[in-house]
């Protein structure tokens, strides 16, 4: 994904957003807030409790499990949604791989989206279960 400047992004061009309305995709854009994070940055730690949900915009991110790094991720992708959904605590370390900036979503206005656009719950729940399955190929193979 080309960087653009984050209120510019069009949030239909991430997976999650794709089939959200205008209207709908407006609503979500005024429930984020913006923030840039220097690189090293601790933005999820394993095992805590876990109340926001981040959509990265420019740099990437290592995602870190039982210590060691497992994946990272780039701009369009996101994380923080599983703790969001279960209330259970976060199942990764998050850290800022380099400068970041990102969208964060926290828990109050997440369920407000849910409860408004009902097609995002779906989206939610296709990304949980594509994890699932990756983590079981991976742990299976």
């Amino acid at each position: 994904m080309a960087t653009q400047s984050a209120n510019k992004l069009d949030l239909s061009n991430i997976w999650v957003f794709s089939t959200c309305s205008k209207v709908e995709l407006q609503k979500i854009r005024k429930a984020f807030t913006e923030i840039s994070t220097p690189s090293g940055r601790l933005l999820c730690e394993e095992g805590s409790p876990g109340e926001e949900f981040f959509v990265i915009l420019e740099g990437t991110a290592d995602v870190i499990r039982n210590g060691r790094k497992v994946n990272t991720l780039g701009p369009g992708q996101f994380f923080g949604e599983l703790a969001l959904l279960d209330h259970k605590p976060r199942s990764a370390t998050i850290r800022s791989a380099t400068e970041m900036t990102l969208l964060v979503l926290e828990q109050r206005q997440f369920t407000g989206l849910l409860a408004e656009i009902p097609g995002l719950t779906k989206k939610l729940l296709q990304a949980v279960a594509g994890r699932l399955r990756a983590a079981d190929s991976k742990a299976f193979h």
